[in-house]
């Protein structure tokens, strides 16, 4: 199940440049400063790696055949979460290729790129990743994915952390956590378990933490489709009657849900507002910095936005019974772009348990 919970304000501050490990550390060794190094090839992050098994790091490599593991995240500080430290394991053929640990005191965690180097007589040799996001005094995110070398080519295997995936919620209205994947091959994607097994991976480009592979398409004028549901997609059309939920916390809201093409599925910047077409109430901004799933045809969904009519100083009361204007935007962080207004009635009355 997909789920989006709002937060208010759009700070997203991640880091662009790309934090990986000195070479200096050696086979066997594990913890990064997180500053940058020297790179042997443009753009591409050092050949070896901290942590490197011995067996690893003296077994001869095909140069042509390369893996770049980019790691980047959501803002996890808007939802509450404090990450400290980033733990990252990869293996090649069960054997350990890398294996680090980033302290945020040294610099930024996000984005890292660990940089791999095929086995010489093994140039599609399968890759294991292992990613720990760690919070103070506990594992914040885990995330595992599989993969292998693709023989003759330098590949990118994007990873994005979500904190639809913390493995703990925040009381007081914050995020709940996601799901605990304990089927083999299953791992958090979402806000839902699913196959950790990386599809077809696209060549490393240098510009892949500001400009990442995207599900969705970038290459034309961005589109954008209101919908409704918590945990599906439904159609919304001009004119249609939507009910609002009441909440725990005592607000009300409607659960939306999107769907859009051709803006960037990862870091995006999702926006929703409301404004009466003849009345004074309105509802202020509030944005999502969830990453996308990929849905048919090309395009992505976001389901089970949050959206809360009561979060400003309007009553729910001023909404019941009248017609709204409900205003949708996306951004990328290459400047793709998506918006619409969807022209929707809201219900007489909320609905559900909390109701009182």
């Amino acid at each position: 199940m997909q789920r989006a919970h709002a937060w208010v304000g759009l700070a997203l501050g991640l880091a662009v440049a790309c934090s990986s490990s000195s070479p200096s550390s050696g086979p066997g060794g594990g913890t990064s400063s997180g500053a940058p190094a020297s790179t042997g090839d443009a753009g591409l992050p050092p050949q070896a790696n901290p942590g490197e098994s011995q067996v690893s790091f003296h077994t001869p490599k095909d140069q042509a055949t390369q893996l770049v593991v980019g790691i980047d995240a959501e803002d996890f500080a808007s939802q509450g979460y404090m990450v400290r430290a980033l733990e990252v394991v990869v293996t090649v053929d069960g054997v350990v290729a890398a294996r680090e640990t980033l302290d945020a005191e040294a610099g930024a965690l996000f984005p890292h790129a660990v940089r791999l180097v095929a086995p010489k007589d093994r140039p599609n040799a399968a890759v294991a990743i292992k990613i720990t996001a760690r919070a103070p005094g506990a594992d914040l995110v885990l995330r595992t994915a599989k993969t292998a070398f693709v023989a003759g080519r330098t590949r990118l295997a994007y990873l994005f952390l979500e904190t639809r995936c913390t493995l703990f919620g925040i009381g007081g209205g914050g995020s709940p956590p996601g799901p605990t994947c304990t089927n083999p091959g299953e791992t958090c994607i979402g806000g839902a378990c699913a196959p950790d097994a990386l599809g077809a991976l696209p060549d490393f480009t240098a510009d892949w933490a500001t400009n990442p592979p995207s599900a969705c398409g970038t290459g034309a004028a961005g589109e954008l489709l209101v919908g409704k549901g918590q945990t599906a997609f439904a159609p919304v059309a001009d004119g249609d009657t939507l009910t609002p939920e009441c909440g725990p916390q005592g607000g009300h809201h409607l659960w939306m849900a999107l769907r859009m093409k051709n803006v960037g599925q990862f870091g995006s910047k999702t926006v929703l507002s409301a404004t009466q077409p003849a009345g004074t109430a309105s509802v202020p901004l509030t944005g999502f910095a969830y990453a996308w799933a990929p849905a048919a045809a090309g395009q992505c969904e976001l389901v089970g936005v949050r959206f809360q009519l009561d979060v400003g100083a309007t009553p729910v009361a001023a909404f019941l019974g009248k017609p709204l204007d409900i205003t949708a935007t996306t951004d990328d962080k290459a400047g793709h772009h998506a918006s619409i207004v969807s022209h929707v009635t809201i219900a007489t009355a909320p609905v559900g348990p909390f109701c009182h």
